[in-house]
C-alpha cells in the first residue's frame, strides 16, 4: 500500500482531533525524510543523492506531530530501498510507515571497454572511463587494471565498472592450458607435454591429458604450468 494511504489510515486510527489541531504538511514530511537520509550519507563521505517520491498527505494529531526516520536496511546507497518512518503525536507512537526512496551516485570511473568471459586475464583487457551510477555496486572500484597476474571471476559486460571483487589470482595451472608432465618412478623421470583439464593450485590434484595418451590421468600441481605423477 502506498505510504500516503498508510499515513491516512494511521491518522484515522488516532484519537479524534479538532480542525485546529497541529498538523505537518506532506511536503514537509517528504523533505524531512530526504534531508535526514542525505545528511547520513554525507556524514559517511558518500556522494550519492537521495530522492523521496512526493505524495505524503498532511498529518494531523492531538498535539505536536513528529516523525522519526529510521535506518535503511541492507546495503545503502542502492537504486531503490525502503525506510521506516515512525509517526508520533505528543510523543505517543501512532504508526510506523514504510517509505520508498531512491539514490543515484553518478561518478566517472574506469569501466570494461567490451564484454569479457570468466577467467580472462587482466593483461588481455581494455578499459575506458565513463560516467556510471555507482549506487549499483557495493564493492570498491579500481583505478586501473591490476598489474599482478589476475583474471576475472565472472563474465562482465562492456560499461561495467572495474571492481576488486571481479578479479582472482591466476592459478598455477589453468584449464585447457598446456602443462609439462613429469612421471617419476624411482630414479627414472619421464617428461611429456599435456593439457590441463581443470584449474589447479600448488598441491592440488588435477586431471590432465598427456600428448601420448587417449585417457586423462590425475597429477599433482607442483608449480606454474607443471604437474607430476609419482608411481
Amino acid at each position: 500500500m502506498p505510504a500516503a494511504a498508510l499515513l491516512m489510515l494511521a491518522l484515522a486510527a488516532a484519537d479524534p482531533v479538532g480542525a485546529d489541531a497541529p498538523s505537518v504538511h506532506g511536503q514537509a514530511l517528504t523533505q524531512q525524510v530526504q534531508a535526514t537520509l542525505q545528511s547520513r550519507l554525507a556524514a559517511r563521505g558518500s556522494s550519492a543523492r537521495v530522492e523521496v517520491p512526493p505524495g505524503a498527505p498532511e498529518a494531523r494529531g492531538a498535539g505536536a506531530v513528529t516523525f522519526e526516520v529510521g535506518e535503511v536496511a541492507g546495503r545503502w546507497p542502492r537504486p531503490r530501498a525502503t525506510v521506516p518512518v515512525r509517526v508520533r503525536s505528543n510523543g505517543r507512537l501512532l504508526r510506523t510507515l514504510t517509505f520508498e526512496v531512491t539514490s543515484t551516485d553518478i561518478r566517472r570511473v574506469p569501466v570494461f571497454a567490451r564484454d569479457y568471459l570468466p577467467h580472462t586475464r587482466a593483461d588481455r583487457m581494455r578499459i575506458e572511463d565513463a560516467e556510471v551510477d555507482m549506487s549499483c555496486c557495493a564493492e570498491p572500484t579500481l583505478a586501473a587494471l591490476p598489474q599482478t597476474p589476475l583474471r576475472l571471476r565472472r563474465a562482465v559486460r562492456a560499461g561495467e565498472p572495474l571492481q576488486a571483487a571481479d578479479f582472482e589470482p591466476v592459478p598455477e595451472v589453468e584449464q585447457q592450458a598446456p602443462v609439462r608432465l613429469e612421471v617419476r618412478r624411482g630414479a627414472i623421470i619421464l617428461s611429456a607435454e599435456a593439457k590441463a583439464l581443470q584449474d589447479g593450485r600448488t598441491g592440488d590434484r588435477v586431471r590432465v591429458m598427456p600428448s601420448y595418451a587417449t585417457q586423462a590421468v590425475m597429477a599433482s600441481v607442483v608449480g606454474p604450468g607443471e604437474v607430476e605423477i609419482h608411481e
